[in-house]
């Protein structure tokens, strides 16, 4: 995954971009980085994800994508590569998940969905999963982890689940 992908998907799974200081022409204030991530989801709507959603502030005042925001293909990602180079440079320590444990997520969710939670859903970009309210209840769904935890990419260390409070841009 290229480092434009990576500054990308970590500021899509609201990674904070934080006051790093303007270098090389990168944002120095969350108000600077808010203006340019407006810039981002501009160009990516124009090309190919019209529902792209708008940057927010989380609690901190530090702007980001709400989570859930998808990822963009690679050619929208080529398309607003300019833009997306100015992005903060501090999202690129946050690490996102391989194709392949991609892959080994959205298995898990069909296995938990075959398993008797039809209301399951795919992963975020980031592998967490936002769970609907009737689920929030690990004991909901403990014996079909069991059974499908064979999919989970790194089963040490659990499931990561997200609550409705989580999926308002402040998780």
């Amino acid at each position: 995954m290229s480092i434009r992908r990576n500054v990308f998907a970590a500021l899509a799974l609201l990674t904070a971009c934080g006051n790093t200081g303007t270098t090389a022409g990168r944002p120095g204030t969350p108000q600077e980085a808010m203006a340019v991530m407006r810039e981002l989801a501009t160009c990516l709507r124009a090309n190919g994800l019209p529902r792209f959603p708008h940057p927010v502030l989380d609690q901190t005042g530090e702007p980001g994508f709400p989570s859930g925001a998808p990822a963009p293909p690679q050619d929208a990602l080529d398309a607003c590569a300019s833009v997306i180079d100015r992005l903060p440079a501090q999202g690129q320590r946050v690490r996102v998940p391989s194709r392949e444990e991609m892959a080994s997520w959205r298995r898990f969710a069909e296995c938990m969905r075959g398993n008797g939670l039809p209301a399951w859903p795919d992963p975020n970009p980031d592998g967490t999963f936002s769970l609907p309210a009737e689920l929030l209840d690990k004991r909901a769904f403990m014996r079909q982890t069991g059974t499908c935890n064979q999919h989970n990419p790194d089963p040490g260390k659990g499931l990561k689940v997200l609550g409705p409070d989580d999926r308002n841009g402040r998780g």
